[in-house]
């Protein structure tokens, strides 16, 4: 069980946070979860990863 400094804390973080989702076909979770454990990446790193690389690469 957090403490109330790291209750605090937490909520510190959460504030400067959104939350982003969205509805896949089933698998492709799944399907996305291996790739980003083979490139040694969370699933939201992989997916932060390959929208800034989309950014960059078409330049938006």
């Amino acid at each position: 069980m957090a403490t109330e400094a790291e209750k605090k804390a937490i909520k510190k973080y959460l504030d400067g946070q959104e939350q982003i989702r969205f509805w896949a076909k089933k698998g492709e979770k799944d399907r996305y979860k291996k790739l980003a454990e083979s490139a040694g990446m969370s699933l939201a790193e992989f997916l932060k990863t390959a929208v800034e690389e989309y950014t960059n690469n078409h330049g938006l």
